[in-house]
């Protein structure tokens, strides 16, 4: 990552971050995020709070003169996809009012947003981060959103791409899951080994809510509810709730001027852990990243292993098939 350090970020003006935030410690933050940002960007923090713990949030705003801090109090539903929506729709509310009114200071060529969760960046905050798949570096981050680029927050293993063939990504479903840090042990047992992480027709649901309103698969979920399919043939997925867009970003014009973001907000609004949220997830990079050129998917159709295929959680990724790759299975022929 020596290069990162190389590209010139002095571009950016202003950082929004954004925290879906519940009540982990927060004085990770200093190190790992505030102190990598340039010291002539204006930083503005917005902790969008679910469980009622605005009080032990630090006041940032108090030790860095460059911080603005931001506490915005929401219901404890939908995860950390349900905060990053609402704040996006706050923040194109706010721009359509400054407008409206004539004034055009808000510096959106200049503004990059970032989106956390409240856990560490670090592997043993996360014992649950499969196959403990490094963060990546924030000062990477930067450099990738300053090019105007999508960047992941999360690693991918070194034999599986970021990138998706779209035809096997919208068949991808769940059954049931629970959260990893809300499981019981006879969830554990349930729920291990068995489809990559859902149940089997035979097995009884853990949570019974996960899919009330019966959606087939995430293609269904994207024409049905979201009025939206992937741009290209071929998609960039980001696992882990945390990545980094430039501002602009959001005024897409296939956003229908922002409607599909309240639609986003109002369909991870019906429960706390639901599908929605999955397909939400995988639904990110594909919203933000810059499509793909034609000549690059073909330069992707013509390396990536055809015989390879992955676990079903990660159906439709582009993987390498290799003895030593954990995350990528052979396909049965």
């Amino acid at each position: 990552y020596n290069k990162y350090h190389q590209i010139n970020v002095s571009n950016i003006k202003n950082v929004e971050i954004v925290v879906a935030y519940c009540k982990n410690d927060l004085t990770w933050m200093d190190d790992t995020i505030i102190n990598v940002i340039p010291p002539q960007s204006n930083i503005k923090l917005s902790f969008v709070s679910k469980c009622g713990q605005e009080a032990n949030i630090p006041q940032f705003d108090k030790t860095y003169n460059n911080v603005e801090l931001n506490v915005i109090k929401i219901e404890n539903v939908g995860g950390c996809d349900n905060a990053y929506a609402h704040f996006i729709n706050l923040f194109l509310e706010n721009i359509k009012a400054e407008r409206d009114k004539g004034i055009h200071h808000h510096d959106l060529a200049s503004t990059i947003i970032l989106f956390l969760k409240d856990t560490p960046r670090t592997r043993n905050a996360n014992p649950h981060n499969e196959y403990h798949r490094p963060y990546t570096p924030f000062n990477a981050m930067l450099a990738t959103v300053s090019n105007g680029e999508f960047a992941c927050g999360l690693r991918n293993p070194c034999r599986k791409s970021p990138y998706n063939i779209v035809k096997q990504l919208q068949h991808f479903t769940m059954r049931d899951y629970v959260r990893h840090g809300e499981r019981t042990e006879e969830d554990e047992e349930k729920m291990s080994h068995k489809n990559d992480g859902n149940l089997t027709l035979e097995d009884e649901l853990v949570n019974p809510n996960f899919n009330d309103l019966s959606y087939g698969n995430l293609g269904v979920f994207h024409k049905k509810v979201l009025k939206w399919n992937f741009p290209t043939n071929i998609t960039k997925v980001c696992y882990g709730g945390s990545f980094a867009i430039p501002a602009t970003r959001l005024f897409h014009p296939t956003f229908d001027d922002g409607m599909i973001f309240q639609r986003i907000e109002k369909v991870t609004t019906r429960n706390e852990n639901t599908l929605e949220e999955h397909f939400i997830e995988r639904t990110w990079a594909g919203l933000f990243d810059k499509a793909l050129t034609d000549e690059e998917i073909s330069i992707i159709n013509n390396i990536r292993n055809r015989k390879a295929d992955c676990p079903l959680k990660y159906e439709g990724a582009v993987c390498a098939t290799t003895k030593k790759s954990p995350t990528c299975v052979p396909k049965k022929t």
